[in-house]
């Protein structure tokens, strides 16, 4: 049996949850309309824990969302994860937005042939992936304008888009055969499945390096 504890701060929702292999065991999550990671994160993995009576020493691994999304969620995310890694010297695992939002739309939507999740990168652009029904990738995760996503359409297949950007591009995008979502968001308690497999393949992240997929450089608003 492998235990690990899982974590997404990559967007408004903030979510823990702990698996034995891939089963799900205890989570929780909420999302916040204000950045509010840092002051619930560990409030929730602490909860969960007791409510388990789990000591870290007994998680065999530590999963977290990678990106790409909100660089502050991102950074605190990571920061959590990996602390818990060095101090229980356990490996660590991560996964894109993209791979678990798809894999919650997937679980209670299996009728559409490309999964298209779209993260709001601001002003023009999307973080953009495309999965087929078996979850296997079509369109690796990639930064683009709204106004190309079309190129990656083809009329003769049925396609959903999900994600906090699927309001943007729905009015760019006229043809019949797609559907938008876009309360989506990326949550711990899809990670399980995926996460135990690279496991069980020993697919770690180098520990001392990781950083988050950020995917855009950060760029400071001034008034």
């Amino acid at each position: 049996m492998a235990l690990s504890l899982c974590i997404d701060t990559s967007s408004k929702n903030c979510s823990v949850a702990i698996f034995e292999n891939s089963k799900l065991i205890s989570s929780k999550e909420n999302k916040f309309d204000r950045p509010s990671h840092s002051e619930n994160i560990n409030v929730y993995i602490d909860a969960l824990i007791k409510e388990k009576k789990i000591n870290f020493s007994d998680f065999d691994f530590f999963v977290v969302n990678k990106g790409p999304g909100s660089f502050t969620g991102l950074r605190i995310g990571t920061a959590v994860i990996k602390a818990f890694c060095f101090a229980n010297n356990k490996p660590l695992v991560a996964i894109s937005s993209s791979r678990v939002m798809s894999e919650i739309v997937l679980k209670t939507k299996n009728e559409y042939d490309i999964y298209c999740p779209v993260i709001d990168a601001r002003g023009n652009e999307v973080y953009f992936a495309q999965f087929d029904k078996k979850s296997n990738t079509i369109v690796d995760t990639c930064l683009i304008p709204i106004c190309e996503i079309k190129s990656f359409i083809n009329k003769n297949l049925n396609y959903i888009f999900f994600g906090d950007a699927a309001y943007k591009i729905q009015n760019t995008l006229k043809f019949k055969n797609l559907k938008f979502f876009s309360e989506i968001y990326p949550s711990a308690i899809a990670m399980g499945s995926i996460a135990y497999e690279k496991f069980k393949n020993k697919n770690f992240e180098n520990l001392e390096n990781f950083e988050p997929n950020y995917m855009k450089d950060f760029i400071v608003n001034k008034k």
